[in-house]
């Protein structure tokens, strides 16, 4: 997962060179799958009466990026791709995340 900074979103030439590696990625065999998800702000400002219980704001960022990998080693190749594309300049985060999700089924 490549989060997105918080507060406004990159410029559209960002998101458009984001969703271009992604589709690299998926392409070149080292993602299964991207996802690019952006915050909805008409709906994430929207105050509800659990804001008003807390006492610190929280920050939202403006989106992320999620791709699924089929081993650690290809998830590696895709943070590692990422992080040189867009670790550092305008509007981008500073690191790409890699997380482990597994399933298993459960006896019926």
């Amino acid at each position: 997962a490549l989060r997105l900074p918080e507060g406004a979103p990159p410029a559209a030439h960002v998101l458009g060179r984001l969703a271009e590696e992604a589709a690299r990625l998926v392409a070149d065999g080292v993602l299964v799958s991207a996802t690019l998800f952006l915050r909805d702000d008409a709906l994430t400002d929207r105050r509800t009466v659990e804001h008003d219980l807390r006492t610190e704001t929280l920050a939202t960022p403006a989106g992320a990026l999620v791709g699924e990998a089929a081993g650690e080693d290809p998830a590696a190749v895709a943070a590692t791709r990422l992080d040189r594309a867009f670790g550092t300049g305008e509007g981008t985060p500073a690191r790409t995340r890699i997380y482990r999700v597994q399933s298993r089924r459960r006896p019926a």
